[in-house]
């Protein structure tokens, strides 16, 4: 098995994959899809994983936590922030008709957006979007998630 934060990962990337504009030039973890010449695409990483609630007292604690999920958008040339702009329009209506990942999370909700551009041979623009995911597991179990 693996973390949940992994599941979660993969869960959106089985989302993602073949949105209209993105198609299947979905990543999942750190990598440079414009390095690769595949744009436009999408890369998803977690972040921070926070544990922030205690559900039950006895032990193993049932416990919620919230892991911080980035999606990132990857455009070039002319129209690269109207283009960004249309691949953040697919993620957020799909990521928000699938708000429970299918059962593995409790909730996923976009929190915000932040965008760089770098001039170069060609406009490349990038926007990462945030969302934020909690999920419960079983403190001595991060694999399995419960909800």
């Amino acid at each position: 098995m693996s973390h949940v934060r992994q599941q979660i990962r993969e869960a959106l990337k089985a989302v993602l994959k073949g949105l209209p504009i993105t198609q299947d030039r979905v990543f999942v973890n750190r990598v440079d899809p414009i390095l690769k010449g595949t744009v436009p695409a999408l890369t998803i990483r977690t972040g921070n994983d926070q544990k922030t609630e205690v559900i039950t007292m006895g032990k193993p604690a049932l416990v919620a936590r919230q892991v911080d999920v980035f999606v990132t958008a990857y455009a070039v040339g002319d129209e690269v922030d109207d283009q960004l702009d249309d691949i953040c329009i697919e993620v957020e209506k799909t990521i928000a008709s699938n708000s429970t990942l299918s059962g593995l999370v409790k909730n996923i909700e976009y929190m915000e957006s932040e965008h760089d551009l770098e001039r170069s041979e060609k406009l490349k623009g990038i926007r990462e979007n945030g969302f934020q995911c909690i999920y419960f597991i079983q403190e001595d179990d991060p694999e399995t998630a419960l909800n």
